[in-house]
């Protein structure tokens, strides 16, 4: 009987999608490196008592009749040793993928478009549907799409374009078809040369490839979001004077920080921020702590595990065991009526694998969507103003109007205009508004180091309560010039007495 005690790390094995991929490959090798050796094992013992092999008379002649047998044996030797090949290399990197996938993931990306996860941090609302403007095309058309995360919006562009090269794949097939069905009255007409052969029908290849479309369909339906994403954070405001720029006051939050974290894990480095209408409101976006969070994948992922490992096994499956005509026929009869069939035999079978390359593809895709959780607070002031009490009602109000305006943030890079005008002039006092906004973030990336998106907000009971202490820090700190201190000087030891003063 399986106890809950053994069902935990069975779990966890299949929360490891490289590694329930790489197992794929693995069983994939070895079952067609199998069936491979096994065929060629039949093929010596049928072929063996004939060496060594002498020809007679009239041999190539007598050899035409055989030619469907000759090119069925051709597919099947050519297909196994292909197999053997293939299956080895599939089964080392399968194996090498699961041992891959166990190892320690390497540092956390940094944040894609750190400028709107500040503004979702400030608005409490997700931001990342207007980085591109087909999504805020299609978010018009559709209000839900906002709600899709940003790595699902990356899949289902990628399934769109494998739908997109999956029907010009198609149309292509139905143009070379039409071509060979044509080409007999073509060349009768326009070359007198009389050519007649049966065109089977490319139903399987469109039967195939219709199924990739369905499949890639559903695989996009189940990305759809069920549910809003919850975007909740809490946020603090005040009216701050002294002598100071909000440049010193960013720096003294930024270390405060720190606090948050009491592992030593790893700080990513502050992104300052200031508003594109007005440069004068600058921001900091700190973020601490990104830990990868173990989750389950998609539920497409699971269920294309087996769907692929079919279609690798089934194309070297139909190459090793190749059926084909044994009885003698003229060769011109094989020819004209099934020579085309051997052809559009081979072609599925080819096309089975790289239909299920490209699967596998999709489904290390989705297996390789990787959720993190860290800590991220972001403080931004505004304009200088004079000294208001916090409780006034028109700066409530300004508070309330600039919460609901929607702002757009740039990163800021190189030296502090402001700052450096401060520091020229530093016994200034000034008044600034202090906006600050945190929460324990979600985000995710399509690999363990690729940039992170974040996906969702919410508050944490033991953030709130050092946020409290921290959001203090810059307002507690005071340093003040003191007078040097007088240096003292060896007295030499005298006999004589010291002068009297």
């Amino acid at each position: 009987m399986v106890t809950q005690k053994d069902l935990v790390p069975r779990l966890k094995f299949l929360k490891n999608g490289e590694a329930l991929v790489g197992l794929v490959f693995l069983l994939a090798g070895i079952f067609v490196a199998i069936e491979a050796v096994s065929k060629l094992k039949a093929l010596w013992f049928l072929f063996s008592p004939y060496f060594p092999v002498s020809f007679q008379d009239h041999a190539g002649q007598r050899l035409l009749n055989f030619l469907p047998f000759i090119i069925g044996v051709f597919i099947n030797l050519i297909g196994s040793i292909c197999a053997v090949l293939i299956g080895i290399v599939w089964a080392l990197s399968g194996l090498g993928e699961v041992f891959e996938s166990w190892k320690q993931s390497p540092p956390s990306g940094d944040f894609k478009h750190p400028e709107l996860v500040a503004e979702a941090l400030r608005t409490g609302q997700g931001q990342h549907w207007q980085s591109s403007a087909i999504i805020r095309m299609f978010a018009a058309l559709w209000p839900r799409a906002r709600l899709i995360s940003p790595i699902s919006h990356e899949l289902l562009s990628l399934l769109l374009r494998s739908c997109v090269k999956t029907v010009f794949a198609g149309i292509l097939i139905a143009v070379v078809f039409y071509i060979v069905q044509s080409a007999p009255g073509l060349l009768n007409r326009y070359l007198q040369f009389k050519v007649n052969f049966l065109v089977p029908s490319p139903k399987p290849l469109f039967l195939l490839l219709g199924f990739m479309i369905l499949l890639y369909i559903l695989i996009g339906f189940s990305l759809l979001p069920l549910q809003r994403a919850e975007f909740v954070r809490s946020s603090e405001n005040v009216m701050v004077r002294g002598k100071g720029d909000p440049h010193l006051f960013f720096a003294l939050l930024e270390e405060g920080l720190k606090l948050l974290t009491a592992r030593p894990l790893q700080h990513k480095m502050p992104v300052r921020l200031e508003q594109e209408t007005n440069p004068r409101i600058r921001g900091t976006l700190v973020e601490n702590s990104p830990e990868p969070v173990t989750s389950w994948a998609s539920p497409a992922g699971y269920i294309c595990l087996p769907i692929f490992f079919l279609l690798l096994t089934m194309g070297f499956t139909r190459l090793i065991h190749f059926r084909f005509i044994t009885d003698p026929i003229p060769y011109n009869v094989f020819l004209r009526a099934d020579f085309l069939n051997y052809v559009l035999e081979v072609v599925f079978a080819l096309s089975l694998m790289i239909v299920g390359l490209q699967l596998a593809d999709v489904t290390r895709r989705l297996f390789g969507v990787r959720k993190f959780r860290s800590t991220v607070v972001f403080c931004h002031v505004g304009a200088k103003l004079p000294y208001e009490p916090a409780s006034d009602q028109k700066s409530a109000a300004l508070r309330r109007s600039t919460r609901e305006t929607e702002i757009k943030w740039k990163i800021v890079e190189g030296v502090d205009d402001q700052f450096a005008r401060w520091v020229r002039e530093p016994e200034g006092t000034m008044t600034f508004r202090v906006n600050s906004y945190w929460a324990e973030v979600f985000s995710e990336s399509v690999s363990a180091e690729g940039a992170r998106f974040l996906v969702g907000m919410h508050k944490a009971p033991s953030m709130e309560a050092a946020m409290e202490r921290i959001l203090k820090i810059p307002l507690s700190v005071n340093f003040q010039f003191e007078s040097p201190v007088a240096e003292t000087k060896d007295i030499k030891a005298s006999s004589e007495p010291p002068p009297r003063i």
